[in-house]
Order: structure tokens, then sequence, then C-alpha cells
């Protein structure tokens, strides 16, 4: 299980529309693609082709292609075939051997939290791939737990036990992350963190809210959301989250009073009529002066902020996506848009095993000495226990050169279980969200300097994009132009890139803008962005301008996985359907929808607007939100490389987990990856293919020279 089912809203999975995206960027131009011919030197491109149409009818694994089960002429691609094909079975082995063990131990008398870690392994092995035999008892086990979690947690609503609800539907979420259960999953990380929040609200650690944002949130909700839902249906969520929050089987004799005036200013019993947009917002601000009033006065019998509370159920009425950020979270959700920030560069993830800390490559953190999976004890001195993810996340954040003392326990070796404490400078953060397959050096600036050429002999080029931000499209005719002058130092000037690998595991989306602009450098006519309403109908459509076609016909693979999400499906999938691309890896989230964002007095607010669709390849149009097409959603890979989440996150560290050579963070040249020594599948998969559709069976090639495998051109920092 990756970090999908792990979030609860602390890396949010958007493709952001509206104004936030319409912006364009520029960029370098980038020469167009010239597609050959004939293949290198001449060579017939027969057999590649064969190879690559073989991929796209769909495989078990790469190196189960009918074509490359033959002898191959070149001894390089023999080479690859052959590590392919060992390290995918070393793979197999070891996740039975894992599985094997979970179940050995799940039989013994384990406690709940340790059956929940084993679970949740064990649903990460099973979205792998395990034998059936195997993958029958796992499958098994996994069901009966959520069954089994899923009512406690209703249970622990009855009675008011939040604490319980939120651990229960935290288990939930990552035991249903199998691939088997795309709708509960969802489901149970947003109950997760709807009840997340509820603790921090009934723990008194978030600024209270004003009445007023009731009314706007409400008219936000009734005018953009994909459904335009009725005024009575949101305020129906909001009375029921708070009859949840007080654990009662009735509602109190407050609460009834608080809703029948609601009802009588809004006449809500005159079926015939709705009230006028004037009179529901007056009505709506007057219902959070009574819920802040009682709140204030200590009528609910708890420390909580009743506007919260109903704000929640509002939300809840929509769909798990749409969300606020209001108060200190609205400064967290701020940071998260923007490219860069003040901060420790740290993201923090729950897990049965704890809060772990993802570093932010070249950050303050990872300056520090933060590593990757470390699980955080305590902040300043105070307990994660008492504090919390949001409330560690706010005393995270700080001033430009101040001190947050961290103590964390290491979770990899050669550390781990030993406890250290970490005292990190806070300081600007700057993502770095597009990269290539590996650091070669560092600039000037502590930033880092990337090879984008994985095969230079073939021309097969690397670009890795972690998120869209509104400049991903400029930075990556950046990189192409880059990558294109490599191969002309070392090839002559007529060199170009022959293939490209585009790499989107773990990029959970963004810009709608920039991914238009990108899938208009490979689409020359036609759509290249369609939405519809709840209602099926069609709602945005955003044509291909073939003035800004540069890349048409390139042999392209995208790398995926379970973490790849919206903007990142848009674009895979649009090229996979239209332009032959070849799509490597795990099935996509299928997150299909489109957000826009609101700034509202108090913060924003992220609605649900629409559904996206993109393109199959028999010429229609298909959703792919697991909410909206439960049986076909996400994009599938058409050859499976799939791995576990320890696998995933060593692969990816691999590609672009940069080194400032700055404090712990130490760049150390002997330690740069060559495609002899990388352990990453998926990219082994990825040049294979592209290798054998651009070189023939006749053609005869030493592997890449000590040039070809350390990088030669070290291009500009964009």
């Amino acid at each position: 299980m990756k970090q999908s089912a792990r979030q609860f809203g602390l890396i949010l999975m958007l493709l952001i529309g509206g104004a936030l995206s319409a912006c364009r960027t520029s960029g370098p131009d980038i020469p167009r693609y010239r597609p050959p011919t004939e293949s290198l030197e001449g060579r017939s491109t027969s057999w590649g082709a064969q190879v690559w149409s073989e991929a796209t009818a769909g495989a078990d694994s790469i190196d189960q292609l009918p074509s490359l089960q033959t002898e191959l002429h070149d001894p390089w691609l023999a080479r690859l075939v052959a590590r392919a094909r060992i390290s995918r079975t070393e793979a197999e082995l070891a996740r039975v051997g894992a599985a094997q063990s979970i179940l050995e131990q799940l039989d013994e008398k384990a406690t709940c939290d340790q059956r929940a870690i084993l679970i949740a392994e064990l649903a990460d092995l099973l979205q792998a791939g395990l034998p059936n035999e195997v993958a029958d008892m796992a499958e098994t086990i996994v069901d009966d737990a959520i069954v089994e979690w899923n009512a406690d947690a209703q249970s622990a609503l009855l009675d008011g036990d939040l604490e319980t609800a939120w651990t229960r539907f935290t288990w939930v979420a990552h035991a249903a992350a199998d691939g088997r259960h795309p709708r509960v999953e969802l489901e149970a990380i947003d109950h997760a963190r709807r009840r997340a929040d509820r603790k921090v609200v009934a723990g008194g650690e978030v600024s209270p809210l004003q009445p007023r944002v009731l009314a706007y949130t409400l008219r936000t909700l009734m005018q953009r959301h994909v459904d335009h839902p009725d005024w009575r249906v949101l305020t129906a969520g909001g009375f029921a989250s708070l009859e949840e929050q007080f654990g009662s089987d009735e509602p109190s004799d407050l609460l009834i009073d608080i809703q029948r005036r609601f009802e009588a200013e809004v006449d809500a019993k005159n079926a015939s009529s709705d009230p006028s947009t004037r009179t529901l917002k007056q009505a709506m601000e007057n219902l959070g002066r009574r819920l802040q009033a009682a709140s204030n006065a200590g009528d609910f019998e708890t420390d909580v902020d009743a506007i919260r509370v109903f704000l929640d159920g509002m939300l809840a009425a929509t769909d798990v996506r749409t969300n606020v950020f209001y108060g200190a979270d609205a400064e967290m959700f701020k940071r998260m848009l923007d490219d860069s920030y003040i901060g420790i560069g740290v993201m923090l993830r729950a897990t049965p095993d704890g809060i772990e800390l993802l570093p932010v490559s070249g950050g303050p953190a990872r300056r520090a000495g933060i590593k990757t999976g470390d699980v955080l004890l305590a902040v300043d001195g105070t307990s994660i226990d008492d504090l919390g993810v949001r409330g560690a996340m706010e005393v995270i954040l700080g001033d430009p050169g101040s001190v947050v003392r961290l103590q964390v326990r290491h979770n990899r070796e050669p550390d781990i279980g030993r406890i250290d404490t970490v005292d990190v400078i806070r300081n600007s953060v700057e993502r770095e969200t597009l990269h290539g397959w590996r650091q070669i050096g560092v600039d000037h600036e502590t930033r880092p300097i990337w090879d984008w050429i994985l095969d230079p002999e073939c021309g097969i080029a690397y670009i890795a994009i972690r998120e869209f931000t509104s400049d991903t499209d400029r930075n990556f005719r950046v990189a192409m132009r880059d990558a294109g002058r490599e191969l002309k130092a070392s090839g002559g000037p007529e060199r170009q890139v022959e293939g490209l690998v585009i790499d989107l595991r773990t990029n959970r989306g963004g810009r709608l803008g920039a991914t238009e602009r990108l899938l208009d450098l490979f689409i020359s006519n036609g759509s290249l962005f369609n939405a519809e309403d709840g209602h099926g109908n069609a709602i945005g459509n955003t044509k291909a301008r073939r003035s800004n076609t540069r890349l048409a016909g390139l042999p392209i693979v995208f790398l995926i996985d379970e973490d790849s999400a919206s903007a990142a499906e848009l674009l895979s999938g649009t090229l996979q359907a239209t332009n032959d691309a070849v799509v490597i890896g795990e099935r996509s989230h299928g997150k299909g929808s489109v957000q826009i964002i609101t700034i509202q007095p108090d913060g924003y607010l992220v609605v649900t607007q629409s559904w996206f669709l993109i393109p199959d390849r028999t010429g229609g149009l298909r959703l792919i939100d697991r909410l909206a097409n439960e049986d076909e959603w996400g994009i599938l890979p058409d050859v499976p490389s799939p791995a576990t989440e320890t696998e995933t996150m060593s692969f990816l560290e691999e590609r672009g987990d940069w080194r400032s050579n700055v404090g712990e963070d130490l760049f150390i040249l002997d330690d740069v990856p060559t495609l002899e020594t990388t352990e990453d599948r998926p990219l082994l998969d990825a040049v294979i293919l592209l290798r054998a559709r651009l070189l023939s069976d006749h053609a005869e090639s030493d592997p890449p020279t000590a040039s070809m495998t350390v990088g030669h051109g070290l291009g500009e920092r964009r």
C-alpha cells in the first residue's frame, strides 16, 4: 500500500481548474520531432514495431513479450531483458515469502495494533501481486478485517468515541488499498480525515471559525459543485454531524431548538418554494451565531467549535474531495500550493506505525539529518500523541531562521530503531517538481544537476514529473532542450531525442492549464480535455492547436503507479489512447475530477466542479474516477510492473531524491546509479521497450560506454 491511503488530506490529489490555472507560461521552443523512415543507421524497424505492438496489446511483463523470447542480436538489450526477468522473479518470490510470514504471525496472538500493521502490509503485497493460492488466503483475511473495523468504527461513532472511530477508519483505509476496494478505500480515508479533524476540534486545538463561513460555504457549494446540491441536503448533513458529535441516540433539546429556529427562518416546511438568496444567507449567518454562542457558553458539554462540526457535515453531503481550509489550515494549504515556502521541508503521513516523515529533497530537514521514513515522536518537547498530525504541523511551521526540535525514531537500516533529537532551522523550501533520471552534480546554488539521457546510443531521454505546477510545461521544454543538446554534443547536430520515458509515479495531479499545454506538444488536432457535470452534460472541451505541436509521433513510455492521479492520469491516459504511448507500472489511482479553489475571507474552499473524460482506444470517451466509474476507473498499464511500497520508495529515492551537499545532505558521486546497477524494475522495462523499438533485431551494438552510463552533458539548471 502506498501513500494514497495514508495521507488523509495532508497531500492532496487535485486537478485544479479555474482561474488559478488559466495563466500561460512561456518556455524555450524545442525542435519538432522528426519521425524516421527507418531506424538508426538505416536499419529496418519492422521487428521493433512488432515488439511495440505486442506491448500495446497487453502483456504480463516486458520479459514475456513474444518477440523478446527469441535470440536477441543486440547484446545490451539481451542483458537488460535477462536482468528484468531475474529481478521480476526475485521480487515475486520475496512477496510470497513476506505474505507467508505475515499469515503465520496473524495466526499467533497479535495485539490489535500489531494486527493492523500486518494486515496493511498484507494489503500492500496483494496490490503488488501474489500467486492465487496465497492471494485467496490473504484476501479473506483483509476482507474480514475491513468488515470488522468498519463495524467497530460505526459503533464507536454511536458512543461518541471519536478516537476509536478515527483509528478503525484509518485501519480500513490501509486494508482497502489492495486494489480491490476502490470506493471503500477512498471513503475510509475521508472518514478518517474528518474524524481526525473532529478530534482536534474537540480538543480545542484550533481557533474557532466565524459564523459567516457557513453562509458563503453553502452558497459556493450550491453554485459551483458538480452536483449543485440543494441547500436542504447540505444543512441536513450539518445537523446530522452535530448529532453524531455528541454521541446520543436522540438530539438534545438545544440542537432541536437551534434547528427549529433555522427552519422557521427559511420556511423549510413550505416545499412549494425556496427561500430567497438573501433569506438563506441571513438564516445561515444566524445559525452560525447561535452555534458560536452555544460553543462559547459550553452548552454542548464539550470543548468544541460547533461551526466546524456543522461545516464538516455539509461537506460530507457532497463528495470526498470537496473540502475547506480555514484558519490555521488555510496557511498550511497555501504552502502546499506554493512552489516555495518557509518551513523545514517535510511532509507527514499517518501510518499504523506512527507519523512518518517525508523530507523534501534539499530542504532544511534533509540537511539537518531527517531521513525518509523516520517516525516522529515529539516536536519541541511535546509528544506527538498529544499534538496529533495537524498540531505537529502547526508547531513545525514558524519564522525563517528559527529552530524547531524534532525527536524521531529512524525506521531504516542501518539506523533502524535508533532515537535521535534533531534541530532543524526553518528556511526557504523550494520543491523540485521535474527532474532527470539521476543526479550527477550540484550547482553553485546547491541545486541538482540532472542527467536526462538514459541511453545515448538510442537517444532515449527520461523526464520525471512529480506534480503539475504552473510552470511544469516550461520546465518540460527546458528538459527536452537540454536532452537534445546532450545528444548533439556527443553525436552531432542531427541527433535528437528518439524515445522518451515520462515518469509519473506518485504524481497526484496539479494544474489543469499546464497539463493541457503539455498535451498540446504531442497532439496536433482534436480535443485535449473533456469534462462533464453530474448529469452527463458536456461543460468543457479544450482543442489542440497544430502550431503548438512539437513531439507528435515520438515513442513514449509512461511509468505510473497507484498514486498517479488526476492530471497524471489525464496526460498518460490521453496519450496512451491517441498517440500509441505505452503505459508500464500499476493501475493508477482513479481520480478523474476537476477541483476549483475559491478564495474565501477565512481561507480556501476546494470544490469538485466536474468529471473529466479521457479517450479510449476505440474512439470514444470514458470517465476514470473510481467514484463515477466503479468498473473501469483509472489507467490500466499495458505492461504491469508492480512494486511494494518499500520498493517504490526505494526506486523513487534513486530517481529524484537529490542531495544539496550541505550539512548532513551529502552528494556522493560513487552512489550515482547506472542502468547496470539500478534496481528500478519499471525503469528497466521502459528502457528495454524503447531500445527494442529503436533498434532492429539485426542491430549489432555494444553495451553503453563509460561516457554513456555516467552521463556527459550537464545542461543548465532551469
